[in-house]
């Protein structure tokens, strides 16, 4: 039987992947508080502008998590699939301001709502991939998904604070500095290079623990973990609902205060996702255990803030 990777190698391979997993988050929010700005000219500056964008990266996050997730289970090379996301999402973004220069004359004369869905399709579009990337990463890490929650909850906490700093950086300066289709061309060339070192340190075959058939359950073990509870899944709408309709509120209330929208939503931005990875590594998974009713009572304490 072939060995198994040491544990010196597991921990290089996570240490690796939550840099290249921070530099994709930072990416990632960079064109986030970016785009604002981009559409600004095509379909003017406000919070539907805002909301249209923040939909549309967290649609595209979301439908490339729900795909990515069961082909991240599948493929024998998930560094691969990490780089190939991240290598098409770059490609996708560094194409957006040229689309906009294409387009944006024609989409300026349409109703506002068909700008507004043109912003939404856009933005969806260039963050469908990055949704594959978290899922890939972790079956970089953990092949067999016998510690995929726990892995999970760090990497993600890791990507959201990358996040963090990338909406920082041009919020502070970087806008001023060298201009909003700079950053845009820096965060995917970022995103580059990470798909680069993914493509060359992580584009092996996954361990021999995920490839060999799994063992039979003994006689009379409890059953497997059954699937996500329905009422779960509406909660967790519901709290994303909420918590991205008080984010849109915040940068109304702030946007008097800082001057303009776009400092307002990289504000509201850095300390919302500072408060997700805060979150996530105080109270993400420890163990393969039930969460009993502990997911209901934070979501009725978020409520209070």
């Amino acid at each position: 039987m072939t060995p198994g990777p040491s544990r010196s190698a597991t921990l290089l391979r996570a240490l690796l992947l939550g840099a290249l997993l921070a530099v994709s988050g930072a990416a990632a929010l960079a064109h986030e508080a970016a785009w604002p700005r981009l559409f600004t000219p095509v379909v003017g500056a406000g919070p539907a502008t805002l909301a249209a964008v923040v939909a549309g990266a967290l649609a595209g996050l979301a439908l490339g998590a729900a795909a990515g997730g069961p082909w991240a289970d599948r493929v024998a090379r998930p560094g691969r699939l990490l780089a190939v996301a991240e290598a098409l999402g770059a490609a996708i973004a560094f194409a957006l301001p040229r689309a906009v220069d294409a387009f944006g004359p024609a989409l300026a004369a349409a109703p506002e709502a068909v700008r507004l869905l043109g912003v939404v399709v856009a933005c969806g579009a260039a963050m469908a991939p990055l949704g594959v990337s978290l899922p890939a990463a972790v079956r970089c890490v953990d092949p067999a998904g016998d510690r995929a929650a726990r892995i999970l909850g760090r990497l993600y906490a890791v990507n959201t604070v990358g996040a963090v700093l990338g909406v920082a950086w041009p919020t502070a300066f970087g806008f001023e500095a060298v201009g909003t289709r700079a950053v845009i061309t820096a965060a995917a060339v970022a995103q580059a290079c990470v798909a680069l070192v993914a493509a060359v340190a992580l584009g092996g075959r996954r361990g021999p623990a995920a490839d060999a058939p799994a063992a039979p359950a003994p006689v009379g073990a409890p059953p497997g973990p059954a699937g996500v509870p329905v009422a779960l899944k509406v909660a967790a709408a519901l709290a994303g609902a909420a918590g991205l309709a008080v984010q849109v509120a915040w940068v109304r209330r702030l946007t008097p205060a800082l001057g303009t929208t776009s400092y307002a939503f990289g504000t509201v931005l850095c300390a919302y996702l500072l408060a997700i990875a805060v979150g996530t590594a105080l109270f993400g998974p420890r163990a393969p255990r039930p969460a009993g009713a502990r997911p209901a009572w934070v979501l009725a304490a978020s409520a209070v803030p």
